[in-house]
């Protein structure tokens, strides 16, 4: 399946297809949920420029609404696959389909996909798609660039609330505050206790 540039398979645009399912995530994201993209950087600037064409192409500039640039999605990106209480697997799901993005640019054009024209990178997304596993990838993509969307600003994404006015939302209070987000929560549950894995919280 091509990479349509304003529709998906089901004849609805990728916008409105997110902000139905982003509006559905807000009454789900609890705040211990949400992570906080500040304070690490994981991703190697090759990985951060094809992830940031694949949440463009997602969310496009493109007037109506925040784009993916707008949210900060690839910092918050960067801080879930350098948070060690995040699944292990999803993360590694998420740095292999950067990785096979990054192999396909080089093979079906010899360059870095950061060099490529957006032609040629949508090219090289469509055939990353069209790969066994490629549909799981941008799925994972899409849930990451939601939560980026819908997450209290206190965790550095919209930070201007573009993604709550784009959703007519009005967030409930009290909202969270710089000493409860949610490391600063977890600090708290478990002052005593080394936390390496997100089992540890249930103890």
């Amino acid at each position: 399946m091509k990479l349509e540039k304003k529709h998906t398979r089901f004849g609805v645009s990728r916008r409105s297809f997110l902000r139905t399912t982003a509006a559905g995530s807000l009454g789900l994201l609890l705040p211990w949920q949400c992570k906080q993209p500040a304070g690490a950087s994981v991703l190697s600037a090759a990985e951060a420029s094809a992830a940031e064409a694949i949440f463009s192409f997602l969310l496009p500039s493109d007037g109506n609404g925040p784009a993916s640039r707008d949210i900060h999605a690839v910092s918050y990106l960067d801080w879930l696959l350098a948070d060690p209480l995040y699944d292990a697997d999803i993360q590694a799901q998420i740095r292999s389909g950067l990785t096979r993005c990054l192999e396909l640019a080089q093979k079906r054009h010899g360059k870095a996909f950061r060099q490529l024209t957006g032609v040629r990178q949508r090219d090289v997304l469509e055939h990353l798609k069209a790969q066994r596993h490629g549909e799981d990838f941008f799925s994972r993509m899409l849930s990451v660039l939601i939560d980026a969307l819908v997450i209290d600003p206190v965790y550095g994404t919209q930070v201007q609330q573009q993604g709550w006015k784009w959703l007519g939302h009005i967030p409930g209070k009290p909202r969270p505050g710089p000493a409860n987000r949610y490391p600063e929560i977890l600090k708290r549950k478990r002052l005593n206790q080394v936390i390496t894995s997100i089992q540890d919280l249930d103890k």
